[in-house]
């Protein structure tokens, strides 16, 4: 929080000071260092869902409707970032031909445009909202799709309640104080634990940005690998999600086995 709070002092700051509005003479904070000065480290975010707490965020995403529970099936689908998945377009899509999902430079964190191969799971996901369609072109809307959804909160805070009726005991709960972005780093786990999926595969799929040189040298799309990557990392969550009688003990608490 404090390194949070000092990041918008000096943005704030920044603003106040620069030329023409002379709200203040300098940036205070323009020299602050969060770990110089205040001795801040932020570590690196280590929690894993576990193939039990996939397994109920699914199934409680079914309670939520249109368009909520198909916004979090298709995060657990697709590995893909909040704002991505919950800002896409209709424009963006092709279900009926390529089967592709072609995200502008302008929406993705690093700037640079990402393909996502659809599986048959995505796209008849997606199909299905397509159906009842409003007349604006956001594919997860509450306003004819004229609006991106939000509220995301609200909704999380749906989720939880719904996950601890299921589990019956809220203490029972498999994994508490998870956020939304920790649904992307349990699917770039479960494509770590696929063996036949190559690491800068896996990277790719979830839009992580290859080394320079990588970048210079290797302009193959990779559309045909990271659908596989997706394909098999479908199968395993569909395996997490209704897991076969004789196996689905050995389901491990620590990462989303399958």
């Amino acid at each position: 929080m404090a390194r949070l709070v000092l990041a918008h002092a000096k943005r704030l700051f920044r603003w106040a000071a620069a030329p023409g509005r002379s709200r203040v003479k300098q940036n205070p904070c323009l020299t602050l260092s969060a770990k110089k000065d205040f001795d801040i480290i932020v570590a690196p975010r280590q929690v894993v869902l576990s193939a039990e707490h996939l397994r109920l965020i699914w199934a409680a995403s079914e309670t939520l409707g249109e368009p909520f529970g198909p916004f979090f099936r298709m995060l657990l689908l697709s590995g893909q970032r909040r704002s991505e998945v919950a800002q896409m377009t209709w424009s963006e899509l092709d279900l009926d031909r390529e089967g592709v999902w072609n995200i502008p430079a302008e929406r993705m964190k690093a700037k640079r445009a990402h393909e996502v191969p659809l599986t048959r799971e995505m796209i008849e996901l997606l199909t299905q909202l397509r159906e009842h369609r409003g007349r604006g072109d956001f594919v997860f809307s509450t306003r004819s799709n004229e609006r991106p959804i939000s509220g995301f909160s609200k909704v999380k805070s749906r989720l939880d309640k719904t996950i601890v009726e299921m589990r019956g005991e809220a203490e029972k709960c498999p994994l508490t104080g998870w956020t939304i972005h920790d649904i992307r780093r349990a699917v770039r786990t479960g494509l770590g634990a696929i063996p036949s999926v190559p690491h800068d595969v896996r990277e790719l799929v979830i839009a992580h940005v290859p080394p320079a040189l990588v970048q210079t040298y290797d302009l193959h799309a990779y559309r045909d690998e990271k659908r596989e990557a997706l394909r098999l990392w479908g199968e395993r969550l569909a395996r997490i999600i209704e897991p076969p009688a004789a196996t689905s003990n050995l389901l491990s608490p620590a990462g989303p086995a399958g």
